[in-house]
């Protein structure tokens, strides 16, 4: 699991893996694992779903939510830098995804969460 989450950090570098997959099946999917509570796969699938549709606001948003639901679990001293790191990067693509709709609320409460937990 430690492994996964440092790995995790490492995503938006990455190529993403499943190119034959769409935009869509991979927000459909991050939706099931965030559903069964595997925020660690939830966090793969919207990074996948952002570098197939990197100007989408629900990709961005849910990113964001999933970086922290993943930080969340993170509750031991010794993953403090890594935990602030999630919420930091949650906070830039809240803040992507507010300005791409500032009519929407789920970009501002990924934003408010992120920013509460810095």
């Amino acid at each position: 699991m430690r492994s996964t989450i440092f790995i995790l950090l490492l995503m938006t570098a990455a190529v993403p893996r499943l190119v034959a997959q769409s935009y869509g099946e991979h927000i459909a999917r991050g939706d099931s694992l965030s559903d069964v509570l595997d925020p660690a796969g939830a966090l793969e699938e919207y990074r996948a779903a952002f570098m197939a549709n990197p100007s989408s606001y629900e990709a961005m948003w849910k990113f964001a939510g999933a970086q922290i639901d993943v930080a969340k679990q993170l509750r031991e001293r010794q993953y403090q830098d890594l935990r602030d790191s999630l919420y930091w990067v949650a906070r830039i693509y809240a803040e992507a995804a507010t300005s791409t709709d500032s009519t929407d609320a789920e970009g501002f409460f990924m934003l408010s969460q992120s920013l509460g937990r810095l």
